[in-house]
């Protein structure tokens, strides 16, 4: 066999195609993955505040009235902390939160729950139940039913990003919700 003295390998031009290639699937993946992460985790904020609603129901059955804390419903809340501070800077009676606050569940009042997620992506926002029909202005919200909510001075569009939800009404200035298809 004859050695030429040619090393084979790649050329810088090829690296940089290859390089270039990369860069461009990383562009369009990112986005994707962090819509599918964002996603997962509110699929399970939703599961949770179905839940609640169902313990909600129950309590109401046994005693005639919807519980005013979650101490009095039967769910736990593993590895999750409640949390006075929550509770108060959001005007609710009782919140829990699990980890560095990226999830936190409220109970705004015996009539509703609340569960919010705080991702970096979409700062606060989450899913409200009511478990009695709610009318803001001319809206209802129906008893039982999902609503994304958005809480801030302004939307976050995780309702619309995420769940495709339509506006349904504003309370305020930092109240946003929005009906899920």
């Amino acid at each position: 066999m004859k050695n030429n003295g040619c090393k084979k390998g790649f050329t810088l031009i090829e690296l940089l195609v290859v390089v270039l290639i990369i860069g461009i699937l990383a562009a369009i993946a990112l986005p994707q993955y962090q819509k599918a992460v964002a996603k997962s985790r509110a699929a399970e904020l939703m599961n949770l505040v179905k839940a609640m609603y169902t313990a909600q129901q129950v309590y109401f059955l046994a005693n005639g009235e919807f519980a005013r804390t979650f101490d009095e419903l039967d769910i736990e809340f593993n590895f999750w902390t409640r949390s006075p501070e929550m509770a108060a800077a959001f005007h609710i009676s009782d919140a829990y939160v699990k980890g560095n606050v990226e999830k936190a569940v409220g109970m705004w009042s015996a009539e509703s729950l609340a569960v919010l997620g705080t991702t970096d992506s979409y700062p606060v926002s989450g899913f409200v139940i009511w478990n009695t029909d709610y009318t803001v202005g001319d809206k209802t919200f129906e008893a039982g039913k999902i609503y994304c909510l958005e809480y801030g001075t302004q939307e976050t569009h995780f309702c619309t990003k995420v769940f495709k939800g339509t506006p349904f009404v504003v309370r305020g200035t930092q109240e946003h919700y929005y009906e899920i298809p």
